[in-house]
């Protein structure tokens, strides 16, 4: 009976070493809420935006033409 289960342990320990050999997956940036919702036209606007894997932030892109941002602190 010991036998049968030595080659099953063997194997299955190995997994978790290969799983740490791994390089980290890199996580891409969630936006989970943004406030303001919206600003008057022509105007300034500072908005908070939070989420996920956001820390480090150096950068801001939209989709449209004419709005422009920058980040302020992205702690």
């Amino acid at each position: 009976m010991l036998w049968g289960l030595l080659p099953a342990l063997f194997f299955g320990g190995g997994q978790e070493k290969a799983a740490a050999a791994e390089s980290p997956r890199t996580l891409s940036p969630f936006i989970q809420s943004i406030f303001p919702r919206g600003g008057r036209q022509g105007t300034e606007v500072e908005i908070s935006i939070q989420g996920k894997y956001l820390g480090g932030a150096c950068e801001i892109r939209f989709s449209g033409t004419g709005v422009k941002g920058k980040v302020l602190d992205a702690s």
